[in-house]
């Protein structure tokens, strides 16, 4: 596999496995067929999990043995889709070759399948006046054929996998349990067709509840896999924010708009060409602009004035276009004559894969299966009444180009779309159609009057340096990888990156080492000949039933076989995932001083089996990690992007928090509204040199209080959950989570630049004690960057006067007792005896 899987997509896929071995077992065991309801949204990567499932049921893994023989039969209700899901495949494996993949026609004519094989069918050929379904002299089997065939021949090798499995799934309870839809046929059998229910079947869909209904009509046993929302957000995979341009009235804006949109793709194809000119990534992305026009007459292709768009991108470009800049989708399929120029047809998967397109004209035919990152502004010219489709195309929008976030500019994380025809009441419908849609879309959805972009403020610039002194966190959900995974993955990191490049040698033999050390503690203490002995005899129970009698002799007798030396190696090889192929590493590097294969395979046997070195083993990968991490976190901090990405993902699946450089970007996106204030003193400005922001009650008195303070120069609203926020951990019930304190505020204190690190935080919320306490334990480290660190509260203080009080954990003897406490009266008394007037 080319791509390295996110550690939502390894669950995925681990899942997956799960269900499969459980389906062959019901089918082995009860004669029970299967069905799997993979819920993966637009955006979450479903072709690229699938792809290194399809690789491992194939060639095996490090946990899972594989099947040459396995055949996969992939069914859409849509030829350009089955074609774009090839090439994905194509593009993603470096184990299934272009070779093992077929996409059926009307000339496709087998009794079974091919082993190794992954074939692509639609449903458009499967019509009773279809020649793949009908017997002639030129057909022996028709597919229903090969399907049944195949399926009841090889049932442990056949696997069916439904793209879109949504579709067709709609079924009338209060008919008879028959097919009416093909899709349903797979499922439910088909007697007209001769062919039975397949006995596994991977439906894969975004929207799950249809299908999911489907299943409980037929008798086969309903699996389920789920991959969340938020999860896929998280991950970078898709943009931060939709941004939405429309007129105030929509009367004659069309061009005026469509230069607008054109500004848009200008600007963004400028950006992401200093993002490549700065070395941030090894791939320059060239920014699409898709125009989306009316439908046609017999006479006109369009009732969108064609002549005048392509009239007006000339003229904005200042030239001609060149053939292959712009190109059309239209159901034509082919070649459009605009004014003088022919405008040739493409096929819509095959956009994103030629850099020579910068314009797309198209009508409906990219709001389904449609995939192009590259897509970033979109102008439509398609009436209200079109919301749906609208907001179906823009989920097709949203996955970045990258396939990762960009941290130092927060306008490439961002998706834009012109609505000339549009209004306020109608773009609101374009936004519900979004977030009722089956794709994942940002959390981000607005106009550009909310959604607003603010650049660093050059009149502090050089607050951002001291900025960057500070420490922030990375606090993964679950800790998915095991610690000697996580020390021996950073090492190889820091060694393919040119950090260290004895990083990975010196990690290696550290853990190979550490691994004999412990299994000659073992030997030592007399575990290992134990443990060993139940490896290599294995124990087999001796029944008898006469047969003269009918019944079973009540004797058992018992006995032990030597493990064969290829059952040994076998189950040495599955140890691959546990020591993350060091296991490998360590029979080869004592095979060549002691010469005895069988024996060394034994010992990493024994050591998996002792719970106690096991945990001994992890114990010294951690700290070995916790010790690299710390040597070269500045020198991952200051690496390209496309390099840095593949660090923060090995970092978000260690088990604690991790600490790294806070890291400012050059642009970042606040939302706005109509009640939002205008503030000054903050580090990020609009064009005109402005900031605005939502504050509430509280948040506003803080601000401006802070703000009359002269050593106060300038702040920072630090945004909830933002991939650049300021994050720090806390521990809740015995699980680490991240808070984000609301403001810093910058001060001048004896020459020097400190921090001010506070929260207006309400009394009343019950996560009040865990998170005082987690800003006490980050002051115990980064104390002399803050001075003060705290809650901040409107209550009486001992004068019985109201005002705002912070209780500043900076402080040694106010940390101290806030580290005791475990109630929130136990908060309310410090507040009174220690919190300090603001």
């Amino acid at each position: 596999m080319r791509t390295v899987l996110f550690p939502f997509q390894e669950d995925a896929l681990v899942n997956l496995h799960k269900n499969i071995e459980f389906a062959h077992s019901s089918k082995e065991q009860f004669g029970k067929n299967s069905v799997i309801s993979f819920s993966s949204p637009t955006g979450s990567g479903k072709t690229i999990i699938i792809t290194k499932l399809f690789e491992e049921l194939l060639y095996g893994s490090e946990v899972n043995e594989g099947n040459k023989d396995s055949i996969f039969l992939w069914l859409s209700d849509s030829p350009e889709l089955n074609k774009q899901t090839q090439s994905k495949i194509e593009t993603q494996s470096n184990k299934i070759n272009a070779n093992q993949m077929v996409q059926i026609d009307s000339s496709f004519d087998k009794e079974y399948f091919e082993f190794g094989h992954l074939y692509f069918l639609n449903i458009q050929k499967l019509g009773t006046d279809k020649k793949l379904t009908s017997y002639s002299d030129e057909r022996e089997f028709t597919i229903w054929d090969t399907i049944d065939n195949t399926a009841k021949q090889y049932p442990e090798n056949f696997y069916l996998i439904i793209d879109e499995a949504h579709r067709g799934a709609a079924y009338d309870d209060k008919s008879e349990k028959k097919a009416q839809s093909i899709m349903q046929k797979f499922l439910l059998g088909s007697i007209e067709d001769k062919l039975s229910p397949v006995p596994l079947t991977i439906g894969v869909t975004a929207t799950p509840e249809r299908f999911m209904q489907l299943i409980e009509q037929c008798e086969s046993v309903p699996l389920k896999i789920m991959i969340k929302p938020e999860d896929v957000r998280e991950s970078g995979l898709i943009k931060d924010r939709i941004v939405i341009d429309y007129p105030d009235l929509a009367l004659d804006n069309e061009v005026t708009m469509l230069n607008a949109a054109l500004n848009d793709w200008d600007n963004k194809r400028s950006q992401w060409k200093s993002y490549f000119d700065d070395g941030q990534d090894a791939t320059l992305v060239k920014p699409i602009m898709v125009i989306q026009v009316a439908d046609g007459s017999k006479e006109n292709v369009s009732n969108t004035d064609l002549s005048l768009i392509l009239a007006t991108i000339e003229k904005y470009l200042g030239r001609e276009l060149d053939d292959g800049e712009l190109v059309q989708t239209f159901d034509l399929k082919s070649s459009v004559k605009i004014g003088d120029k022919l405008i040739p047809y493409i096929e819509p998967y095959r956009i994103q894969y030629d850099d020579n397109i910068k314009l797309v004209l198209f009508k409906m035919n990219l709001s389904t299966g449609w995939d192009c990152p590259r897509a970033e502004t979109m102008i439509s010219y398609r009436t209200a009444n079109d919301a749906t489709y609208i907001a179906q195309l823009l989920g097709r929008m949203v996955r970045t180009p990258l396939a990762r976030r960009i941290n130092t500019n927060s306008e490439l994380n961002s998706v834009s779309l012109f609505l000339p025809g549009y209004e306020q009441e109608k773009v609101n419908k374009v936004v519900l159609s979004l977030q009722e849609s089956d794709a994942i879309v940002p959390v981000e959805t607005g106009t550009k009057r909310t959604l607003v972009d603010y650049a660093q403020n050059t009149e502090y610039e050089d607050l951002f340096p001291e900025l960057n002194k500070i420490t922030t966190y990375v606090v993964p959900k679950k800790g998915s990888i095991s610690f000697l995974k996580q020390y021996s993955r950073l090492s190889r990191l820091l060694t393919m990156n040119q950090i260290d490049l004895k990083a990975q040698k010196i990690a290696n033999d550290a853990i190979v080492t550490k691994m004999r050390e412990l299994i000659n503690e073992l030997k030592v203490d007399g575990e290992f000949d134990s443990i060993e002995t139940t490896i290599e005899n294995i124990g087999i129970n001796q029944i008898e039933f006469n047969v003269r009698k009918n019944n079973m002799v009540n004797t058992t007798n018992q006995y032990s076989l030597t493990a064969d030396v290829v059952d040994i190696s076998t189950a040495f090889d599955k140890l691959k995932g546990l020591f993350d192929g060091l296991n490998v590493l360590y029979w080869s590097k004592y095979t060549k001083i002691e010469n005895n294969h069988r024996q060394l395979k034994l010992e990493v046997l024994v050591l998996s089996k002792s719970e106690k070195q096991m945990k001994k083993l992890f114990t010294f990968c951690e700290n070995q990690f916790n010790e690299l991490y710390e040597s070269r976190k500045f020198d991952i901090a200051s690496q390209s992007e496309d390099i840095g990405a593949e660090f923060n993902r090995l970092l978000s699946q260690v088990e604690n928090p991790i600490d790294k450089p806070f890291s400012l970007p050059e642009i970042v996106g606040y939302t706005n509204s109509k009640n939002s204030i205008e503030v000054e003193k903050h580090i990020y400005v609009d064009k005109q040199g402005n900031f605005k922001i939502d504050l509430n009650g509280w948040e506003k008195d803080v601000v401006k209080i802070m703000l009359e303070k002269d050593d106060v120069c300038a702040w920072l609203r630090n945004p909830d959950r933002k991939y650049w926020s300021l994050c720090v951990p806390y521990e809740d019930g015995g699980k680490n989570y991240p808070m984000f304190p609301d403001f810093i505020f910058i001060r001048k204190h004896n020459n020097k630049i400190v921090f001010d690190l506070f929260d207006p935080h309400d009394s009343s919320k019950n996560d009040n004690v865990p998170k005082i306490k987690g800003l006490a334990r980050y002051a115990e480290k980064y104390w002399t960057l803050f001075p003060r660190i705290g809650f901040i509260r409107k209550q009486n203080g001992k004068d019985k006067q109201e005002r705002y009080y912070y209780l500043n954990v900076s402080n040694t003897i106010v940390r101290s007792k806030v580290l005791k406490i475990t109630t929130d009266k136990q908060l309310e008394d410090l507040f009174l005896e220690y919190g300090e007037a603001l």
